[in-house]
């Protein structure tokens, strides 16, 4: 007899006492915001429908709010990300209230200098006279920009160099993107994923670029928001959610290009930005929205704490399913398993992390999977299986 795998309902503020509202006058969603040594920096914003040039951060040590001496070049109301190298940050142009019908018309990087206390506008995206929504992220002493909207989403992929202060158009993603995430794996690749379905990887060194066989789920996907994401980039794994109430939090294997669901739904409503934290991969601090006022309050996330609550119940597909030889010093075989469309196979060590995560499709021989774990220290493993029907079945190994 086949069991229902339970499903979570998490309040996902995991560490109430910290949650600080924005100080007075200034609760506004926040758009751009990084974590650099303790300090959770924020560009930006607006309150009342007035764009702000203030620069603030949160200070993680003393739960303090500061302001810097100096200004961003303009009023930003939103969409503008943030990306930090060699003590500047490096933000995507944004819209401002009141200029252009609301949208600005801003096409420049800006550059916040925390050594020269400046913020300058930088390089330009030549043609365009305005654009906002664009995304980035930092690889060595670059800073890649990507997509964005005019008025309609944009294809482009940008590198910007910090040593020629130069800005040039590398390649093309495969379609229009705004308000979408750019990962840089542990293999050296930028995961692009985020208002679209399709997820692509490009090759910084090379420039080329290609798409995933992995898509966002549908319920995961919404224009003009950014998913909510942990990078793991210890294990080559990215949690995600869709900002909203009552959304799946699933799990991206970039490395063997693998999609499936954690079990868990999250629920609460944040701003379209997040940042991890400096020393800890499994934090993020996102600004969570409290009331109907665009107030907002900082909260901190711990995915170790969602992954590891007692309360998720993973149960047998059929008790039937036989593991053998175990314990084995080579391969194992796990036999008599239902019919399903694929199998997601993942084997835990004892301290939690996953070492072998592998899709078998459609045709099983027999029914069953032959795993060779020859390689694999001696020990005690946990494997676990998901079938297409997101039924789940967990054992354990011994390889001696």
């Amino acid at each position: 007899m086949k069991n229902i795998t339970f499903i979570l309902l998490l309040s996902i503020a995991t560490n109430l006492s910290f949650g600080q509202l924005f100080p007075t006058n200034e609760n506004s969603p926040i758009f751009a915001s990084r974590t650099i040594n303790n300090k959770i920096y924020f560009f930006g914003g607006q309150y009342n429908n007035v764009a702000s040039d203030t620069i603030r951060y949160f200070d993680l040590t003393n739960n303090s709010w500061y302001k810097l001496s100096f200004h961003l070049p303009y009023p930003i109301y939103d969409h503008v990300n943030a990306s930090y190298y060699n003590g500047s940050f490096y933000l995507s142009p944004g819209f401002t209230s009141g200029q252009n019908n609301g949208w600005g018309s801003h096409n420049k990087i800006i550059k916040v200098d925390l050594i020269q206390n400046q913020a300058t506008e930088i390089a330009s995206y030549g043609s365009y006279n305005k654009i906002w929504n664009i995304s980035s992220v930092e690889v060595d002493s670059n800073i890649y920009f990507s997509g964005g909207h005019n008025g309609s989403d944009l294809s482009g992929i940008y590198k910007y160099n910090t040593s020629t202060e130069t800005l040039a158009n590398i390649t093309n993603m495969s379609t229009g993107r705004s308000s979408h995430k750019l990962i840089y794996g542990i293999d050296g690749m930028i995961y692009i994923m985020g208002d679209k379905q399709v997820i692509e990887k490009l090759n910084p060194s090379t420039g080329t670029i290609q798409t995933m066989t992995s898509q966002m789920p549908s319920d995961a996907v919404s224009y003009m928001v950014n998913p909510i994401c942990w990078h793991i980039k210890s294990q080559g794994l990215i949690y995600f959610f869709r900002n909203g109430e009552n959304n799946k939090l699933y799990k991206f294997d970039y490395i063997n290009d693998i999609i499936d669901t954690t079990g868990l739904i999250i629920n609460g409503i944040f701003s379209n930005q997040h940042t991890s934290d400096s020393n800890n991969e499994y934090i993020i601090y996102v600004l969570e929205y409290i009331t109907n006022i665009s107030k907002y309050k900082l909260t901190k996330l711990d995915l170790s704490v969602l992954l590891n609550t007692n309360s998720i119940k993973h149960t047998e597909i059929s008790k039937s399913i036989h593991i053998y030889p175990n314990p084995t010093s080579s391969k194992i075989i796990l036999s008599e398993l239902p019919k399903s469309n694929y199998y997601n196979v993942e084997i835990i060590n004892m301290i939690g992390q996953t070492i072998y995560l592998k899709r078998v499709e459609n045709s099983l021989k027999n029914n069953s999977i032959e795993l060779n774990i020859s390689e694999f220290s001696d020990g005690v493993y946990i494997l676990k299986l998901q079938n297409s029907d997101l039924e789940t079945f967990t054992g354990k190994i011994i390889k001696q």
